[in-house]
C-alpha cells in the first residue's frame, strides 16, 4: 500500500468515528477517490478529474470505501458520454425519433379485489 493510500484510509477511519453536535454523538461517513500524480494525470484539473471518476467507483461499491482511479472505467465512461451525445444529436437533427407508449411492457399482477 502505497503512502497515499495510507494517509486515505487513516482518513476513512477517522471519519466513521462519532463527532459531538449539541451534545450528541452524530456518526458521519466517506467514500474517498485516489488519483496519482503523475502516473493517472499531468496537470492537476486531469488528476481531479480522476479523482472524481475513482470516487464514483468508490460510491457504486458501497459507503465507506477508497477507491483508486482505473483507466478502464474512464474509457467506459467516455463510451458512455460519446453514446449520449450522439443520441442527443440524432435526436435534434431528427435521424431518430422518439416514440412513447402509454401501454406497459408490464404483465400486472391480478388486483386483491379481482381475486375475492
Amino acid at each position: 500500500m502505497n503512502s497515499a493510500a495510507m494517509v486515505a484510509a487513516d482518513v476513512l477511519t477517522l471519519s466513521a468515528e462519532p463527532v459531538i453536535v449539541d451534545g450528541r454523538p452524530v456518526v458521519t461517513g466517506a467514500s474517498i477517490g485516489l488519483a496519482l500524480y503523475p502516473e493517472h494525470a499531468a496537470t492537476p484539473a486531469d488528476l481531479f478529474a480522476c479523482a472524481d471518476i475513482a470516487l464514483y467507483a468508490a460510491k457504486e461499491e458501497g459507503r465507506s470505501r477508497i477507491g483508486v482511479f482505473n483507466p478502464k472505467i474512464r474509457r467506459r465512461l467516455d463510451r458512455q458520454k460519446h453514446v449520449e451525445l450522439a443520441f442527443e444529436e440524432a435526436i435534434e437533427t431528427g435521424r431518430i425519433e422518439v416514440h412513447s407508449s402509454r401501454r406497459s411492457i408490464w404483465p400486472t399482477a391480478p388486483s386483491s379485489a379481482a381475486r375475492l
